[in-house]
């Protein structure tokens, strides 16, 4: 059984290719295990395919990897490139989910690799260490301009030290679990 998943930020649009059904559910750890363990059999799950969404697919991903469900995790050009050579040019997220599902059963289409938890931990913590590096620079940019009230500034945002060397001990006591 090949499924094709359309990712949104609040819904996921499934489709079986076997059955032809379309289901719409929400993008939540809950609802995205309930709709495994009660509408597919893992036993009889080939491929799931979905693409990256730049984050709202990690709730799926994290569930393929505990359950250890063969996924492809699609590069969205590809499947796009992949519809339009089957003419369809329609953009709905049901007609998406049907295409990542028709794209999956590609011969030259195969699992990921399997990541791990503490993979997608690492990656996580990375982001954020980014997000706090890029708003510590930020801020020191915007300091150097300001004429008045600047401790005012400094005082709104003081990024916690210790927040940041947290999340550079969880990614290297997370990478050490890896390898």
């Amino acid at each position: 059984m090949i499924v094709g998943i359309d990712v949104s930020k609040d819904k996921l649009d499934v489709y079986v290719l076997s059955t032809k059904k379309h289901d719409v559910i929400k993008n939540t750890k809950a609802s995205i295990k309930s709709f495994f363990k009660n509408k597919l059999n893992k036993a009889d799950l080939e491929l799931v395919v979905f693409e990256a969404t730049g984050g709202y697919e990690r709730f799926l991903h994290a569930y393929m990897l505990e359950e250890q469900i063969p996924y492809h995790r699609a590069h969205p050009t590809r499947v796009h490139a992949f519809a339009k050579s089957k003419g369809f040019f329609a953009k709905t997220d049901r007609i998406d989910a049907y295409i990542l599902a028709r794209y999956g059963k590609q011969d030259e289409i195969i699992p990921n690799s399997t990541t791990n938890q503490n993979q997608l931990k690492i990656q996580e913590y990375s982001a954020r260490r980014t997000q706090l590096k890029d708003m510590i620079t930020s801020e020191k940019q915007r300091l150097k301009i300001i004429v008045f009230d600047k401790e005012m500034s400094v005082c709104h945002f003081r990024p916690s030290g210790n927040e940041f060397d947290e999340i550079v001990y969880h990614i290297s006591c997370f990478w050490i679990k890896c390898f």
